[in-house]
């Protein structure tokens, strides 16, 4: 609504430069106060648990992923095989998958930025093991393999994964390793806490999370974010001690 709002706000106000209106009608409108979800990020020893009951689990690679990444879960599924260099190490995100009417299709990330990340070693090595998977899927069925996108998660036959398919087997592991209901979004949030408690800066943790601005960052991650400003004011303060000459007796 507050996207919609500005945008006839804009062509409204133009009408008003071209004389067209006298005054721009939209600068009445009363706007619903936006509500921000709770974050709810997993504590490290729900992570950990997690990861402990991934073992057999046939999107196991794409969880670790999604853990180690903070990817979106259109972002995720809508990921291709020629975005991923095994050489340097990097993923190139510049697509999410969509349904629209139930109908499927790859389409620009949110505010259409391209953005590359360069993960951990264990997320190379998850989707090393996932195109090995895909290549003997492949042999198996021949002309029955259906990966027409090309993309990196797919179930066995190469068919696109579906969020409600997904969301399925995530909320199975969480029962299993005892840890209370979270949203598949809640693992982006949970690369974001880590990142941050690993003393990574904003702005690093912007670029990887690809929010149009660390401001933004800054406003979701604000809780995160006091236990860092305490961090830099020991640093400042162990600094400036240093500098303070040394008290001398009478």
């Amino acid at each position: 609504m507050k996207n919609v709002h500005e945008i006839l706000h804009k062509a409204l106000d133009q009408a008003v430069k071209s004389g067209e209106l006298k005054v721009n009608p939209s600068c009445n409108c009363v706007l619903l106060k936006m509500v921000q979800h709770e974050i709810k990020p997993l504590e490290p020893d729900e992570i950990t648990r997690f990861l402990e009951n991934l073992e057999g689990e046939p999107y196991k690679n794409l969880f670790l992923t999604a853990f180690f990444t903070g990817m979106r879960q259109g972002e995720l599924l809508g990921l291709s095989w020629d975005r991923v260099d095994f050489k340097n190490g990097i993923i190139e995100i510049r697509q999410q998958l969509q349904c629209i009417d139930g109908v499927y299709s790859l389409q620009t990330p949110e505010h259409d930025k391209v953005r590359i990340i360069a993960p951990v070693q264990l997320v190379m090595d998850a989707l090393k093991e996932e195109y090995e998977t895909q290549r003997k899927n492949r042999q198996l069925l021949g002309k029955a393999w259906k990966n027409e996108w090309n993309l990196v998660f797919t179930d066995e036959t190469g068919k696109l994964l579906v969020r409600r398919t997904v969301d399925k087997h995530y909320k199975k592991i969480l029962e299993k390793s005892g840890i209370e209901e979270h949203r598949f979004h809640d693992m982006r949030h949970t690369f974001a806490v880590s990142m941050l408690d690993a003393g990574e800066d904003l702005k690093t943790l912007q670029e990887n999370l690809g929010h149009a601005t660390a401001a933004f960052t800054l406003s979701q991650y604000a809780h995160v974010s006091q236990k860092m400003c305490l961090q830099s004011s020991k640093r400042m303060n162990d600094y400036f001690q240093k500098l303070m000459p040394e008290a001398t007796g009478e």
